[in-house]
């Protein structure tokens, strides 16, 4: 078999088949169907694709765990914080639904969804301890002591076995404060125009709704930047940085939108860069090297750090990489395999019958975008010659005879070709579309077809 690429029109002894006219109302179509937002859908699918690529660019994290270099048992001490003052009818879960209600409607949580994973309380005892999914709630939820709770006061503190350095925080009293609000109840924050604001107040002025770092990962969210023009501002270095990164995908949209950078101390030709999160900060070690006035920047990790040092690209290679990532998510999905539009294997053996088809289905395909290569295999063509057909070949080893594989030059194409197909006819009956792999296509390997 070979590809279709290009061929005049012969003439056809018939119209085209292809049709507008309304179908009965199909039942459920498979997935491999289209609907009116099939075209967003398999552009959110290409996105998807390419940030999967992305995720295998070394140093690239989607989502912040433990600093690098700590212990299991320091991590643990870091997500854990101690609940005492319990009323004697608590149980673990209903802890956990407040806990989780008070901080997601005063912001204090970094990521979308409930920042307690765990609670653990024995039934009766006037304690719990509760664990958190990052480090930055963990330290946000130590503002919640003080909480009123089924007529309790609840104590929030870290546990006595906590290994770091423990930093002052607000209490609930001094939080609702800053919301403009007086009651302590959690759910009365909620619509408030204050409470959007919280997270920017906590962090210092930090943007999009970040939450509060945690104080004692700032060794891990902190980098050096050398090779800085002398005399450049650190707004400058704020607003270039913080671009770059959420252009290219380096921020965490998860955050919020907004500059993954808190701040920057410049001191004369170097300056030191804060991020938001940890992940985000191993994410910019990427930028060494990124051409700025002139200058190409030295981004690394500050010397006091002590953590592991993860393995990370330059600027260059990673727009390299990133370049690669989005052509194969351009390539994915370019190809489809078309059923019901060939009435017959018959209909293909004569050759006159058969370029025809041919051409029907190309002037077609056509109107989509364009068409890259066609494959319309057949069985037995009389004195035929053609490359799709299968001659000499029989029982299983017909593949694909019946159905057509087009492959169109970009994604974009083919995905407007799955949309408008699904809504034509042909010969009065729906085509069966789907997706097909491009490899196999390049290798015609239409097996199961």
């Amino acid at each position: 078999m070979a590809e279709q690429e290009t061929a005049p029109e012969p003439k056809r002894a018939r119209k085209s088949r292809f049709s507008d006219a309304p179908k009965e109302p199909a039942p459920a179509v498979p997935a491999v169907m289209v609907n009116p937002v099939a075209a967003a859908a398999a552009a959110a699918a290409a996105a998807a694709a390419a940030a999967q690529k992305l995720g295998g660019i070394p140093g690239i994290q989607v989502m912040g765990a433990r600093p690098p270099g700590m212990d299991d048992k320091t991590y643990k001490t870091h997500i854990e914080l101690f609940a005492g003052n319990l009323p004697p009818d608590s149980s673990a879960e209903s802890l956990k639904d407040f806990i989780n209600a008070a901080m997601i409607e005063t912001k204090l949580n970094t990521h979308p969804g409930n920042p307690v994973i765990e609670v653990r309380h024995n039934v009766g005892a006037k304690f719990a301890f509760l664990v958190f999914r990052t480090l930055e709630e963990c330290t946000a939820a130590l503002s919640l002591t003080g909480i009123p709770y089924n007529s309790s006061m609840l104590k929030i503190e870290r546990g006595s076995a906590f290994l770091g350095v423990k930093t002052g925080t607000m209490t609930w009293e001094q939080l609702t404060a800053l919301l403009g609000k007086t009651g302590a109840d959690p759910a009365s924050a909620a619509g408030n125009p204050a409470s959007s604001a919280l997270a920017l107040a906590l962090a210092g002025g930090a943007a999009g709704g970040a939450g509060l770092p945690d104080p004692a990962t700032k060794l891990y969210r902190e980098l050096f930047v050398g090779n800085v023009v002398e005399g450049t501002s650190g707004a400058d270095l704020h607003e270039f940085l913080g671009a770059v990164m959420t252009e290219v995908g380096l921020a965490d949209f998860t955050l919020g939108e907004g500059n993954p950078i808190m701040h920057v101390r410049t001191n004369g030709k170097f300056a030191f860069i804060e991020l938001r999160s940890m992940h985000e900060c191993d994410n910019a070690l990427n930028l060494d090297g990124i051409p700025f006035q002139g200058m190409e920047l030295r981004i690394k990790r500050p010397e006091k750090y002590q953590g592991v040092v993860s393995p990370q690209v330059t600027w260059r290679e990673f727009l390299e990489l990133r370049k690669q990532a989005e052509e194969d998510a351009e390539k994915a999905g370019r190809v489809l395999a078309i059923g019901g539009a060939i009435q017959g294997a018959d209909e293909l053996a004569p050759n006159d019958s058969y370029q025809a088809v041919v051409a029907d289905l190309t002037e077609e395909l056509g109107k989509y975008g364009t068409v890259a290569a066609l494959v319309v295999p057949r069985f037995g063509g009389l004195n035929s010659g053609a490359a799709f057909d299968y001659s000499g070949q029989v029982g299983a080893d017909l593949k694909g005879v019946g159905k057509c594989f087009v492959k169109y030059q970009t994604a974009a194409q083919c995905d407007e070709a799955l949309a408008g197909l699904a809504q034509r006819t042909f010969g009065g009956k729906d085509l069966d579309l789907e997706r097909f792999d491009e490899m196999r296509f390049d290798a015609r390997d239409f097996a199961g077809q």
